[in-house]
């Protein structure tokens, strides 16, 4: 009898939430778990192969993330596949090119009850695309971003260059082909715990290389890199090229 009045979880609260991609949309539940290494603990993961997607939700913790990957001849998009993978930013911008990003940041002042509602309503409007096989036009979403940026700041939108932990990773692959990869966080959501410091794991020769990124917000260019947990070298991308440090990192791999 007690029992009615249990208070509902965090889980749960989220469940019932987006129980509409459910009766309305026709996902499937496939994930409905909470775990201390996702950042906002609580993960909802629904799947339709008739529209060739997965919705992946994770919410709790002043924390809110919802990504949909698309799903080609049963393989879901990696999380590290720009074409294949999009965030709520790159949905709510596709929607309305001038929205307030923090509509869906669940650290604001709208916290996390807030943005589940304006997600809600985003997936609600962009129904066409969710129930549909209808994919993302990521040249308009970048064209977006970049009239954003200089509307904002005055100047161009800096272009990505290509990541140098992928440099890293294709250096090894060519020179250390004896490496066997042991972990790399790009390949992980950006809720996991461990997505936000880019990482790479090797080992070789019963020794563990861990390539890995010092600080991502006061010094995001600066890699370290440790052979069984001893600093070896530290490379800083401001004070030297892309070129000079990965022949920096060989050196010193070289040497050992």
């Amino acid at each position: 009898m007690f029992k009615l009045f249990k208070k509902k979880s965090e889980l749960e609260k989220l469940r019932e939430s987006f129980q509409f991609l459910e009766n309305e949309y026709d996902y499937t539940l496939m994930t409905k778990e909470t775990k201390d290494y996702y950042k906002g603990k609580n993960l909802l993961i629904y799947k339709s192969d008739q529209f060739h997607k997965q919705i992946e939700i994770c919410g709790g913790n002043y924390f809110f993330d919802f990504i949909i990957r698309k799903i080609v001849n049963g393989a879901i998009a990696n999380y590290n596949d720009a074409s294949g993978s999009i965030r709520i930013h790159d949905l709510a911008i596709l929607d309305n090119p001038n929205y307030d990003h923090l509509d869906y940041y669940a650290g604001g002042s709208q916290g996390l009850e807030g943005v589940v509602t304006n997600t809600i309503s985003l997936c609600k409007r962009q129904r066409e695309l969710l129930t549909s096989d209808k994919w993302i036009n990521f040249d308009q979403i970048e064209s977006y971003k970049d009239q954003n940026f200089k509307n904002r700041f005055g100047i161009e939108r800096p272009k990505n260059s290509e990541s140098f932990m992928l440099k890293i990773k294709q250096l090894i692959a060519r020179d250390f082909s004896d490496f066997e990869l042991l972990f790399d966080n790009s390949a992980l959501p950006h809720y996991h715990e461990d997505s936000t410091l880019q990482q790479l794991i090797y080992s070789f020769d019963k020794k563990e290389i861990k390539i890995k990124q010092y600080c991502y917000r006061d010094y995001p260019r600066v890699y370290e890199v440790f052979i069984d947990e001893s600093l070896l070298v530290e490379v800083d991308l401001e004070k030297v090229s892309q070129a000079t440090a990965l022949e920096k990192i060989v050196n010193t791999i070289n040497s050992q």
